[in-house]
């Protein structure tokens, strides 16, 4: 029958997609001959449908195999375990190494040693040190200033304020005082003033009764005597004898910063002037 070969031949395009067995199962189908050409042109149209649809699955099928076998491996670069040679190659140390791999880690973690292989990467880990080592600075500065003053306090014995200090940046003058004309000073003999001793500007960098802290270009060293006073007129600070702390740097003092005790300080005063440099910080605008 045409029914029968018609069958046959669609079990024969079927056989390379589907198998044999049901190839061979739909060569045995038959139907009754209605004697109306509808039905065989349905046949076909259906047959020739099926054909197409195995002939497109392996058309894709095809296709996706060549793509796997072209793609490329994952650089070896990306892998955690090159990144060391490869800092390596680029000049950096084994100590530099180790601290690189933790940033470039957090940064990407899936493959740092893109960061060491591409401009994009190399800026990115750039900015982020250079975050870090301006937050490092800061945290550097205060640790220094913290130090400087806790080996003040225990070369120099010196124990907790009488007075709060008030900080200023009162315009004096400072001059190098000898020994001798402070133990006059101390006996209450007048002493005259120096005219051979140089008056070197400064700025009071903050005030308490017991001592203060001047920015000057004056060069003593610790242990010496100098004497300061006012340089503004809208503040009255008489002469006053301090001795040298330390003397050293400081962040943001215009210049080297001499750390002083006071020697017989006139009180009185020094509350008047505390109590005005406390106001004027006060009405500051913050």
């Amino acid at each position: 029958m045409v029914y029968r070969a018609a069958c046959s031949a669609v079990a024969v395009g079927l056989s390379g997609g589907v198998g044999v067995a049901a190839a061979q199962d739909l060569s045995y189908l038959s139907f009754k001959d209605t004697g109306s050409e509808g039905g065989l042109l349905l046949l076909v149209a259906a047959a020739a449908a099926v054909v197409g649809v195995i002939w497109l699955l392996r058309l894709l099928n095809s296709r996706v195999v060549a793509r796997r076998r072209t793609t490329p491996a994952a650089a070896p670069t990306e892998r955690h375990t090159d990144f060391a040679p490869r800092a390596a190659r680029l000049g950096f140390r084994i100590v530099e190494i180790k601290a690189l791999k933790v940033i470039a880690a957090r940064l990407n973690a899936g493959a740092p040693g893109v960061l060491l292989s591409t401009d994009a990467g190399r800026e990115r880990l750039i900015a982020e040190i250079g975050g870090r080592l301006r937050r490092r600075e800061r945290e550097v500065a205060v640790l220094k200033s913290v130090h400087e003053k806790l080996c003040l306090i225990r070369d120099h014995q010196l124990r907790e304020r009488a007075s709060v200090r008030v900080e200023t940046d009162l315009a004096v003058w400072v001059v190098r005082k000898s020994a001798d004309r402070a133990q006059k000073a101390a006996g209450g003999d007048d002493e005259e003033f120096d005219a051979e001793a140089d008056q070197i500007p400064g700025r009071l960098l903050d005030l308490s009764e017991g001592g203060a802290a001047v920015a000057t270009t004056l060069a003593v060293e610790a242990g010496e005597l100098v004497e300061l006073w006012s340089a503004d007129p809208e503040v009255w600070l008489p002469p006053i004898t301090g001795g040298v702390l330390h003397a050293g740097q400081r962040e943001g003092a215009p210049g080297p910063v001499l750390h002083l005790h006071f020697v017989d300080p006139p009180l009185a005063d020094l509350r008047s002037v505390v109590l005005a440099l406390r106001r004027q910080a006060d009405q500051r605008p913050t």
